[in-house]
């Protein structure tokens, strides 16, 4: 299948936002320590916002004319995640249902993480940041895959 990799447009603003509010429901939905509302109503001004946006990147994957995910990536300054001013943070990573049964997955996940790196080392970047769920086992093998290595790891307990 042949999908396309690009910068988003304002006129993909509700394509974006749908997609968000799938996220929210896939990852939330999985998470055992989240106990919220999986209705999510994130207005159009903050998608608007990432886009125009120059600390902010994102990135949809097009196929037969529909967008089935994005990538949104920021400039970060130093915190206790990461003790340096020189990063970018990945934000959102997603790719629809429809867009994950395709027979090359992993050259489109490829191809988006990509292009948040290339855009990162454009602002002058020497690192870029993810988080992953471990229970996302797909991406945690990407991540590797492409060189990503942990830095720290946040353990939880329910008490």
């Amino acid at each position: 299948m042949d999908f396309i990799v690009r910068e988003a447009k304002l006129s993909d603003l509700d394509n974006i936002l749908k997609l968000w509010r799938e996220l929210s429901v896939d990852q939330l939905g999985k998470d055992n320590y989240y106990k919220g509302s999986l209705e999510f109503n994130c207005g159009d001004g903050q998608i608007k916002e990432s886009i125009i946006n120059d600390n902010c990147g994102i990135f949809v994957v097009e196929y037969n004319e529909e967008i089935h995910g994005f990538v949104e990536v920021w400039i970060n300054r130093k915190d206790f995640s990461f003790e340096h001013n020189d990063y970018a943070y990945i934000l959102h990573y997603y790719i629809n249902e429809k867009g994950r049964n395709v027979r090359n997955i992993f050259s489109i996940i490829y191809h988006l993480y990509k292009i948040a790196e290339e855009w990162a080392i454009g602002k002058g970047k020497s690192y870029i940041i993810s988080d992953a769920f471990e229970h996302n086992e797909r991406i945690v093998k990407f991540l590797k895959r492409v060189g990503v290595s942990k830095y720290k790891t946040r353990m939880v307990r329910k008490i």
